[in-house]
């Protein structure tokens, strides 16, 4: 007669209690680790310096930016559909509680709220929507051109983008004004890679008249693109143009 079957032991009842009901009610806290690190990876400066960081051209630095804006969207897409799948496998494994189902909303709502509060805030969607209009004006040729003073007054920075600490900032802010007795600031963004280095002495002088900056001030003739303001090229009047 064949021996009768021994009783399980405990720790293979622990094993089979952890894999049929105690894992699948982790897999919702699992989903929203993994989802908030894909989020969170996609803001570090790492990742857009390597899409921006080499770029040699408008376009170029323009293009990886919108790589980055359909990076975040898709992350924070992913950072939702991770715990919502774990959330889908516990409800069908694990035995139904109100603490399951606790963890199971918050496993969820947490990275939607996360993810649609920092993508609205910074309208990333419109972003994206932005760098497109303006990647088809460099594509067509079709840019904005306009003559200015540019201020002294400059500022590195990035393009609009939800910001981190430690981003690389390809851009260099300048503001600029046509001749007018009350002159009004328009912000511009010329890349580094132009290679734009102004005599600061020539640039506008606030504390002279508009005659004085005639005569003295250099007026730049800017290429750029309508929704960014990202310069193409840089030509003072009379000049070689840089770009």
């Amino acid at each position: 007669e064949p021996a009768p079957e021994s009783p399980p032991t405990a720790p293979s009842e622990a094993r089979r209690a952890f894999t049929g009901s105690l894992f699948p009610a982790l897999l919702p806290f699992i989903g929203l680790f993994l989802g908030v690190l894909v989020f969170w990876l996609s803001l570090t400066p790492a990742v857009l310096n390597l899409l921006v960081g080499q770029a040699e051209s408008p376009e170029a630095l323009l293009r990886g930016y919108r790589t980055w804006y359909i990076l975040l969207i898709g992350a924070a897409v992913v950072a939702v559909l991770l715990p919502a799948a774990g959330s889908v496998i516990a409800l069908k494994k694990a035995d139904i509680s109100l603490t399951l189902l606790g963890l199971v909303v918050v496993s969820v709502g947490f990275p939607l709220f996360l993810g649609v509060a920092m993508l609205g805030q910074e309208d990333v969607p419109g972003l994206l929507a932005r760098s497109g209009e303006d990647l088809a004006q460099l594509e067509s040729g079709q840019l904005e051109q306009t003559t200015v003073w540019l201020s002294p007054r400059t500022q590195q920075e990035g393009l609009p983008g939800p910001y981190a600490e430690g981003q690389p900032e390809p851009v260099t802010q300048y503001s600029a004004t046509g001749a007018s007795a009350d002159p009004t600031w328009t912000p511009f963004y010329i890349p580094d890679c132009l290679g734009f280095t102004p005599d600061r002495q020539t640039l506008y002088n606030g504390n002279e008249s508009i005659s004085w900056n005639e005569e003295n001030s250099q007026q730049y003739r800017l290429s750029y693109t309508t929704q960014f303001h990202l310069v193409v090229s840089v030509e003072p009047v009379g000049e070689e143009a840089y770009g």
